[in-house]
C-alpha cells in the first residue's frame, strides 16, 4: 500500500467508531472531494469494534470451506446462479444481514450481472430506490430508509462503479476512501481497478459467465466478521433453495 495512503486510512480508522451512517432516504452522486456522509442516530455496530469478536470455530460440510487463525480468517463460497432473477435473489439474502461497515467488491466482467446484484443487495437492505450503474459518476449513494415498527433508520449504500476510473488515486484524491471505514455499505464494481487501495478485511465475489444464462459467483471472506457473514449467507441461501 502507498504510505500516503496508507497514513490516510490508519486516520479513518481511528475516526471509525464515532462516525455515524447517512440518513434522510434522498440519493445523491458526488465525482468530486466533499463532505464525509451525514451523521444520524443509529444503533449498527461499526466493522471496527467488530472485527475485534472472537467467532467460534465452525466446521461445515458442503460447498463453504472456512480456515481460520487468530490473526486472520478466510473462507471461500461457490454458488451457481442459472437467471438473473437467482442472482438479485442472492443479492436479496445478503443484503439482508448486512449491518452497515461492510465493503463488498464486485469482481467480473461485463454482463456478469455485477449490478444485478447490487440491486438485489439494495433490496435487502431495505433501499426501494431505483439502483442503476454509476458508471459516469463513480458513485452515487441511496441513504438509509425507516422501516419497522421502530422506524428505524437502515445503513446507507455507497454504490461505486470504477470502470472508468484510470488511475487508482483519483479514489484518494476524490476523498472516496473516507466511505470505506464509514458505516455504510460499500458495494464496488470494476473492483479490480483499484485492487491495492482496499482494507484486508472485505468480502470479494468473483462473478464468471458460464453461458447466456448461467453465472458462477464464487466469494471469497477475509476476516472473522466477514467469514461469519458468509456462514449465514450459506445458512440462509441453503435453507431457501427450493425458493
Amino acid at each position: 500500500m502507498l504510505p500516503f495512503l496508507s497514513a490516510r486510512l490508519k486516520s479513518a480508522t481511528a475516526d471509525i467508531g464515532s462516525e455515524l451512517a447517512s440518513c434522510g432516504g434522498e440519493r445523491r452522486e458526488r465525482t468530486i472531494r466533499g463532505t464525509p456522509p451525514r451523521p444520524c442516530t443509529s444503533t449498527y455496530e461499526p466493522i471496527s469494534a467488530r472485527r475485534n469478536h472472537v467467532y467460534p470455530v465452525i466446521r461445515i460440510k458442503g460447498g463453504i470451506l472456512i480456515k481460520y487463525s487468530q490473526e486472520e480468517a478466510s473462507s471461500a463460497l461457490d454458488i451457481i446462479s442459472h437467471s438473473a432473477t437467482q442472482t438479485q435473489r442472492l443479492g436479496v439474502r445478503l443484503g439482508k444481514l448486512l449491518q452497515g461497515g461492510e465493503l463488498i467488491l464486485l469482481d467480473g466482467q461485463l454482463g456478469t450481472g455485477k449490478t444485478t446484484f447490487a440491486q438485489g443487495l439494495a433490496q435487502g437492505m431495505g433501499i426501494t430506490e431505483n439502483i442503476n450503474s454509476p458508471t459516469f459518476t463513480l458513485l452515487k449513494e441511496y441513504l438509509g430508509e425507516r422501516s419497522g415498527a421502530s422506524q428505524s433508520v437502515g445503513p446507507a449504500l455507497y454504490h461505486f462503479d470504477l470502470y472508468r476510473l484510470d488511475n487508482p488515486e483519483e479514489i484518494i484524491e476524490l476523498g472516496f476512501e473516507d466511505y470505506f471505514y464509514s458505516t455504510g455499505v460499500c458495494v464496488i464494481e470494476w473492483e479490480d481497478k483499484a485492487d491495492l487501495l482496499w482494507p484486508s478485511e472485505r468480502l470479494r465475489i468473483r462473478m464468471k459467465m458460464l453461458n447466456e444464462t448461467k453465472r458462477s459467483l464464487l466469494f471469497n471472506a477475509t476476516g472473522l466478521y466477514y467469514c461469519e457473514l458468509l456462514r449465514q449467507f450459506q445458512k440462509n441461501t441453503y435453507a431457501t433453495t427450493g425458493s
